[in-house]
């Protein structure tokens, strides 16, 4: 009788400490990305010619003990008909790619703006907290 308690509760206390839980992970790895339009004037005029997307990506992927950060950005006017363009080459064009250093909640480096990380919002944000970039699934 005393036996089997001491059984008993020996697999309970096993059972209890061997439970794993589940542990929040850190990884920053996957795609980010933000969508944002705005209204396009005629310079000269000052006329509304029509609205321009700009989706703005991020790829963060683990290399070794660092990340690889690059950017890719793409635009599209509705009022013509060329669809979406890259913007390599334009004004606001993508940073060039990093590799970034994990510091608890941010990956940063020299010369490469910070990027703060909400891992559980599946959200980074990028120098500042109005530039979110949220997590492709």
């Amino acid at each position: 009788m005393k036996a089997t308690f001491v059984c008993i509760v020996t697999g309970l206390i096993l059972m209890v400490g061997c439970t794993s839980k589940k542990v929040q992970s850190t990884d920053p790895s996957g795609v980010y990305a933000r969508e944002h339009s705005f209204t396009v004037k005629n310079p000269e005029t000052d006329q509304e010619i029509g609205m321009r997307t700009i989706r703005d990506t991020i790829l963060i992927r683990q290399v070794g003990a660092q990340y690889e950060v690059s950017n890719h950005k793409w635009m599209m006017n509705d009022y013509d008909k060329e669809g979406w363009r890259d913007m390599a080459h334009s004004d606001e064009r993508p940073f060039a790619t990093h590799f970034v250093e994990l510091k608890e909640d941010r990956l940063e480096a020299v010369d490469f703006p910070t990027i703060f990380l909400d891992i559980p919002k599946s959200t980074i944000y990028v120098d500042m907290p109005s530039k979110s970039y949220g997590k492709v699934q």
